[in-house]
């Protein structure tokens, strides 16, 4: 530069100088210096609607009465602001009386301000302190979300933080005052429905529940809807839309189910906020975008909150000359910017005031801190919107969202999928369930603070994979997003794990074990003895023992050579042992005897009878014997005959079946062993064939046949003949009903055969696994449930729960005779009922007998009318009318042998053919014989 350019420079400042010392507090106008970048255009404007309402008093009563505010615009570009003001024609920009700074650059502005001694604020979404800035803080917006999303529940495992264009990534999170903050993960809108499929894909990866969105209205709604379709909507995942858009939300494709909290700020002064978007679209020629009204009623409040200082300054008397002017060249050392420390001084204790977008307050500081969001909870379809209170950083939360339930938040809402399963599931009466992992349930849900909602599957499954890939049962509900969780007797599998996941064991290792109906022996058994012959065998002999009577009573009877006959027919000799009467009872009584093998003192004399008893004789010890035999082996058997005791045994014998429970964990063990067996076998059957092994190795693969026994796929084989259980109460009816054998899980037998003395188990238990909870795959939960079961494990709940269900209906079983116990009273006792009942029998007879005495007295049956046929009866004589009673009547003489009758059967006095002449003595039963017959 010349010496005479510089000369005339140093002039114009000089009095530019003068100037401001003369006319600074006493002119009618302040100077203003709007920076502005390119794209804030928009900003600039708004700043100068703002300063035509300020002159035009709009507000009233903030600019001194008389003053107006003259704003010269700059737009920041490729050479520095220095340069920019210190051209040719700009040399007024060195004495102005503020500076609204609209630059990606406020370093460079500020600069200015504090060689000009200027006042500065800026409407930046920014996280610098030390800058006058109307736009409060953006970690404000996530301060907001923080309040709902972290209340109350503080242990999450991550947050996916989505944001746009509209809002910077470096800014958006509020690490300085939240350390506590889970794991967060922020990821870039992408501009695709494809690409932001994929984004959500990663987050299920991660196991994200929590997602906050920040951004415009528009791309929230695009993440939302793929969010839907992603199944993460709902349940135990939650959403949070934070925008700058002034616009309500808005999402067309977003389907049932879907649901958000959505926070944003509004216009305080619709109508204002209306009149300055259209200035900004008259001054740019395009209207304000939604993503930029916010920041544009902000640039707004700049300019008002610029003027309400000045005025503060102005009315305290202190917005004085500038300490400081700029020189454009040679040596620059500036002096302390008084009149900067005042307006910042000032603006620090500005009174909160209302404007466009509401109330403004610096509170002591350099940026604005009163913001509000409003808080809105949007439930599709419909949608229903609930505004639900509001949030400042002064106040925080406020209105019913500072006390809401959060049902859908913290408070989760799980769908829970279970069937019946005792004791782990028990459906009661009344449809609703306990059981111990109902109890762990309640435990988790406390502990977690989430609700949850019990759905019954109904069909019972679990859940195998089917032939076409996708899953039935439980399984497949979590797999297609319908269920969040699965509780019960659920086993964890490498298959299973695929699709879902599993939590620490809720159980202790189960494994497999037989469970056998307990066999019946004759332990216990009262009427075992009654067991040797079937029921129509001692139907048939009580029918022969019978008839056997009868038929001795009748040729007793009509027998020539019987006794009666012979007695009467005076054929019997001298000498001759003593004789009986067969009558009907008598006979049977003699019967009886003889087949029990007690005897009788006087038997047939015919040799017809006689014949008979000697069959009946033979047909009763051989009735004995094979009873005898039979009693004994069935004893022996009891004692000796085992069911099988290990599963080589079970499978390897047919006599008795054997199955598993479809669509379980022990189903898909038989299926896979079966599936392993086959798959060697191939592999035997395949090998060297279009390989390179040597010779040797394809020599020692050579044999005639199969060296593997297939025991899986036979054990596969005969159950799928015999058929599958559809249930464990199905199972356990066909083991009752047809005495088969179950595979079943440790836990549960352990419960059945606690709570029924009908089961046994043999054999070792095998194929051991956990159970667990099931849970979404990749869920959010697995981390803090792991946790809290490890928790209620350490504080004995889980044992405590144990013992409960499973000794509650426990009962006492009798303890298995061995082999060498004898038979015990519980055995033998139906033969002690049998004596009771004949003793009791025959003291109602005693007492029968008693009455009849008393009644018609002991000779009742001889003068009895019907004496003569009764008698008949009793003593079966037919026509004779001797009365001879039943209980004496067998006939003995009363001094040796039987009396004789006389020749031509005369009963008198005199000679006969070598027959004494002096009658003997007759007993009472002949006497009375011969009177009946005289």
């Amino acid at each position: 530069m010349s010496p005479k350019k510089q000369h005339f420079n140093f002039l114009l400042l000089l009095l530019l100088v003068m100037g401001q010392q003369s006319f600074g507090m006493i002119g009618n106008t302040y100077y203003f210096l709007a920076v502005y970048d390119a794209q804030n255009r928009d900003l600039l404007a708004a700043a100068q609607k703002a300063i035509a309402d300020l002159n035009a008093g709009t507000p009233s009563a903030v600019l001194p009465a008389g003053k107006t505010i003259n704003v010269t615009a700059v737009q920041s570009g490729s050479e520095s602001l220095f340069q920019t003001v210190c051209k040719t024609g700009n040399e007024h920009l060195l004495w102005i009386d503020g500076i609204l700074d609209f630059t990606a650059r406020p370093s460079c502005v500020e600069d200015l301000a504090r060689n000009l001694d200027a006042p500065i604020i800026r409407a930046s979404m920014e996280l610098t302190n030390d800058v006058p800035n109307v736009h409060p803080s953006p970690r404000n917006y996530m301060r907001a979300v923080a309040a709902l999303l972290l209340r109350d529940n503080a242990t999450r495992d991550g947050i996916m933080v989505l944001y746009d264009a509209s809002f910077d990534a470096g800014s958006i999170l509020p690490y300085e005052d939240y350390s506590w903050y889970p794991p967060i993960y922020l990821r870039k809108i992408p501009t695709t429905a494809v690409e932001v499929a994929t984004l959500l894909d990663e987050a299920k990866t991660l196991r994200i529940a929590d997602f906050v969105v920040a951004s415009s209205v528009s791309n929230a709604a695009m993440v939302v809807q793929q969010a839907g379709v992603k199944s993460l909507m709902g349940g135990i995942y939650h959403w949070f839309v934070v925008t700058k858009d002034l616009q309500d939300f808005s999402c067309s494709g977003c389907g049932s189910g879907s649901s958000l909290f959505f926070f944003r700020q509004t216009a305080a002064d619709a109508t204002r906020a209306t009149a300055v978007f259209t200035a900004v679209q008259s001054a740019t020629g395009v209207a304000v975008a939604e993503s930029r009204k916010v920041d544009v009623l902000f640039a707004y409040e700049a300019a008002e909150t610029m003027g309400r200082v000045i005025k503060a300054q102005t009315d305290a008397g202190s917005f004085g000359n500038a300490t400081n002017w700029l020189v454009c060249s040679g040596a620059y050392s500036p002096s302390t910017p008084v009149r900067y420390n005042d307006y910042t001084a000032k603006l620090k204790a500005l009174p909160s005031f209302s404007s466009v977008m509401g109330n403004v307050a610096f509170a002591n500081t350099l940026k604005n801190t009163d913001t509000t969001f409003k808080i809105a909870q949007i439930v599709y379809p419909g949608p229903t919107v609930n505004n639900i209170g509001t949030w400042t950083k002064a106040a925080g939360l406020a209105g019913s969202v500072s006390t809401i339930s959060l049902s859908y938040m913290t408070i989760r809402n799980l769908i829970v999928r279970l069937t019946h399963d005792p004791p782990f599931v028990i459906k009661k009466a009344d449809g609703t369930f306990e059981g111990y992992s109902i109890d762990m349930l309640k435990n988790l849900a406390t502990n977690m603070n989430f609700n949850y909602t019990l759905v019954e599957q109904t069909d019972g499954i679990y859940g195998t994979l089917q032939s076409d890939g996708t899953w039935n049962g439980m399984m497949g509900a979590l797999a297609s997003g319908v269920a969040d969780m699965a509780i019960g007797p659920i086993t964890v599998t490498a298959q299973r794990e695929q699709i879902a996941d599993f939590t620490v064991p809720i159980y202790d290792y189960v494994s497999l074990q037989i469970l056998l109906l307990q066999p019946t022996s004759s332990k216990g058994d009262q009427t075992f003895f009654l067991k040797a012959f079937t029921w129509d065998v001692w139907v048939s002999i009580i029918a022969i023992i019978t008839f056997t009577g009868f038929l001795i009573f009748f040729v007793d009877k009509v027998s020539p050579f019987s006794f009666q006959n012979r007695y009467r027919n005076d054929q019997i000799r001298e000498g001759e042992a003593e004789g009986k009467v067969f009558t009907v009872k008598e006979s049977l009584w003699y019967v009886l005897g003889a087949y029990t093998q007690a005897g009788e003192s006087f038997d047939p004399r015919s040799m017809s009878c006689r014949t008979i008893i000697v069959g009946f004789w033979l047909f009763g010890y051989l009735m004995m014997s094979l009873y005898t035999a039979n009693l004994a082996a069935q004893l022996t058997v009891d004692k000796l005959s085992q069911p099988p005791q290990s599963f080589d045994e079970l499978t390897t014998q047919v006599a008795m079946k054997y199955t598993v429970i479809k669509d379980t964990a022990s189903y898909e063990h038989f299926m896979r062993m079966k599936d392993a067996e086959a798959n060697l076998y191939n592999y035997w059957l395949t090998s060297g064939i279009g390989t390179e092994e040597t010779v040797d190795q394809l020599a020692s693969l050579v044999t005639w046949k199969y060296p593997v026994i297939e025991r899986y796929t036979t054990v596969w084989n005969r159950m799928t003949k015999w058929g599958f259980a559809t249930s464990t109460e199905q199972a356990l009816d066909r083991v009752r009903k047809e005495n088969i054998a179950i595979f079943l899980e440790s836990s549960l037998v352990k419960y059945y055969t606690a709570k029924t003395c009908d089961f046994m188990t043999v054999g070792d238990p095998f194929a051991p696994r956990p159970y667990g909870i099931a849970l979404r795959n990749k869920s959010p939960l697995l981390k803090q449930m792991n946790v809290a079961i490890l928790s209620l494990n350490e504080n004995r709940v889980t044992e405590t729960l144990k013992q409960y269900w499973w000794s509650r209906d426990k009962v006492t079983c009798q303890a298995t005779s061995s082999a060498s116990s004898g038979l015990s009273l519980d055995t033998l006792g139906g033969a002690f009922i049998f004596f009771c009942i004949g003793v009791g029998i025959a003291l109602i007879m005693f007492v029968a007998e008693k009455i009849v005495a008393k009644v018609y007295g002991v000779e009742w049956a001889k003068n009895n009318a019907d004496a003569k046929q009764v008698n008949t009866l009793m003593m079966m004589m037919g026509p004779s009318t001797a009365n001879l009673r039943a209980s004496n009547s067998s006939i003995r003489p009363a001094t040796g042998g039987l009396p004789r009758p006389m020749t031509g059967h005369g009963r008198g006095s005199g000679t006969g053919h070598g027959r004494n002449s002096v009658e003997p003595v007759k007993s009472p039963d002949v006497m009375e014989l011969e009177q009946g017959a005289r």
